[in-house]
């Protein structure tokens, strides 16, 4: 299974990569996805027009460097190879990103 961490902030979980680019949107509920690499080869991929929408959560990561990222609404987490494909999580990046900083925030209704 090529691993990928989901981010929804209600049930965040560990889910198999979705192989096409239509599947990756539906995930987020995105129309353009866009990515956010990090270091040890981590990926994020969210919703690329996330801070024009009424999206229900906003939400922060540090990196153990100290490196933070705002990011609206859902996104998935994915591991990148030397040719710059998008592959899933080894369980060493799955441990580093367990490491990040995490905080969320609800939008109030």
């Amino acid at each position: 299974m090529k691993k990928a961490i989901l981010v929804n902030h209600q049930n965040n979980r560990i889910i198999e990569l979705p192989s096409t680019l239509q599947e990756r949107q539906k995930l987020v509920g995105a129309d353009f996805l866009n990515v956010l690499r990090l270091s040890n080869n981590i990926d994020i991929w969210y919703d690329d027009e996330g801070a024009n929408k009424q999206l229900d959560y906003l939400s922060e990561i540090t990196e153990p460097n100290g490196d933070k990222h705002v990011l609206f609404g859902n996104y998935f987490v994915t591991s990148v190879n030397d040719e710059g494909e998008t592959i899933g999580l080894s369980e060493e990046q799955i441990k580093y990103f367990s490491t990040f900083g995490y905080r969320v925030w609800k939008k109030h209704k």
